[in-house]
Order: structure tokens, then C-alpha cells, then sequence
């Protein structure tokens, strides 16, 4: 899980790369998909968009918020 996150971070930095190089008319839309693993569910047991992310990472969630972590302080608009 440790290769296949660094190898998926190693590649988000490289196309957020790119994309900074590109004016804002320019860049096309960039979508990072994960897992629910990333998130922290409620008090009952729910995730939704308003949940935050999991601060003891299992499953997918390894690959999945440190490359959301990447993307959120790439200082790209959403």
C-alpha cells in the first residue's frame, strides 16, 4: 500500500504540475478519485460531503488523503 501511494502521489504532483503551467481558460477540470475510506464518518456511522478526513488512515484511505492533501494545497481553483 506505502509503493502504490507514493507511486500515486509521485504522479498527482506531476499533473498538478502541468495544470499550473496552464492559464485558468486553459486547464481543464481535474478529478482525483478516492474511496470512503478517506473520510471520517458521523456519530452515526455516516459520511457525506461534510464529513472530514480520516485522521487514522486504513483501506484505500493511504492512497487516497495524502494525494487529497496534494490537490487541496496545489492552490489550483476548484
Amino acid at each position: 500500500m506505502k509503493s502504490l501511494s507514493t507511486q500515486r502521489q509521485a504522479m498527482t504532483r506531476s499533473v498538478l504540475d502541468a495544470l499550473k503551467r496552464l492559464s485558468a481558460q486553459e486547464r481543464p477540470v481535474f478529478f482525483s478519485i478516492s474511496s470512503a475510506d478517506d473520510l471520517e464518518p458521523d456519530a452515526h456511522g455516516v459520511i457525506s460531503h461534510r464529513s472530514h478526513l480520516s485522521t487514522k488512515l486504513h483501506g484505500f484511505g493511504y492512497i487516497g488523503v495524502p494525494v487529497r492533501k496534494l490537490v487541496e494545497a496545489s492552490g489550483l481553483e476548484d
